[in-house]
């Protein structure tokens, strides 16, 4: 079931790629290609450092003078917008980490550093430190629903970006 689930999203990913009309992307496709190709037969070391090199990627895509899809991506990172994409995401992800890390950690930290705390009696047989352990399930789930809506903004902000150089 699981192994579905990978080989769905794999595909719609591919099929995203091949849309895409940004070199760059698409050369990325074909690399990706002919690594699956590769995992499958056993290799000498000369075709190792061959396949090392991303220009030797067999690629259908067209390609522009020059290397275009690093000047599109040199031109979209030197935006301001871009930049602040980025700071804004590290203000977010940041201390997010900071808080889920530190909450994590309380319970083994608390449970050995002050284990009357932790023994009190919350409700018959259970404790706070029982009670604690079963709040990190809720916050992991609290925090994850956090994530995904402001990551569908950092999404949005990212298409709007790249949507000037897709034609």
């Amino acid at each position: 079931m699981a192994e579905n689930a990978g080989y769905f999203a794999n595909c719609k990913v591919r099929r995203e790629i091949k849309q895409c009309k940004l070199p760059c992307l698409r050369k990325i496709e074909a690399c990706y290609r002919q690594m699956r190709s590769l995992i499958s037969k056993p290799m000498s070391d000369s075709e190792v450092d061959k396949t090392a090199d991303p220009s030797t990627c067999d690629s259908d895509a067209p390609q522009e003078a020059g290397n275009g899809g690093e000047e599109v991506w040199h031109s979209i990172a030197a935006k301001p917008e871009f930049r602040e994409l980025l700071a804004s995401k590290a203000r977010f992800i940041v201390p997010m980490c900071i808080f889920f890390l530190v909450y994590y950690f309380a319970l083994p930290l608390l449970v050995g550093l002050a284990p009357e705390l932790m023994a009190k009696k919350v409700w018959g047989v259970v404790n706070v430190a029982y009670v604690f352990a079963l709040s990190q399930f809720f916050m992991t789930w609290i925090v994850a629903i956090i994530y995904a809506r402001v990551a569908g903004r950092f999404d949005r902000q990212a298409h709007g970006l790249v949507s000037e150089y897709k034609s």
